[in-house]
């Protein structure tokens, strides 16, 4: 139930990072390439839960962990900005 759980979140993660690549294609194409390297990071720990075989081989186990970091950061931003945005919000409805 766990490893599905993970896979569930991993995958949304997943979707979210790869909707964030084509968003900031047009601003910033190293920022969307960075997205896009840390959907395929997140698709990876999904294939790993689902099948228990890694994609990535352990000498690259340092490019996971700092993509992993990415996603930390991309989730701090999106708490920062949604908590900003609270105070703008007439009703608990939104």
């Amino acid at each position: 139930m766990y490893r599905a759980l993970r896979a569930v979140v991993n995958g949304f993660a997943f979707v979210l990072c790869l909707l964030l690549a084509f968003a900031t294609f047009e601003a910033s194409p190293w920022l969307a390439l960075l997205f896009l390297l840390a959907s395929i990071d997140q698709f990876e720990d999904v294939y790993y839960y689902v099948y228990e075989k890694r994609l990535v081989p352990r000498a690259l186990m340092v490019l996971d962990i700092a993509l992993e970091g990415v996603m930390l950061v991309v989730g701090l931003v999106m708490l920062v900005l949604s908590i900003s945005y609270f105070l703008h919000f007439s009703t608990w409805l939104f």
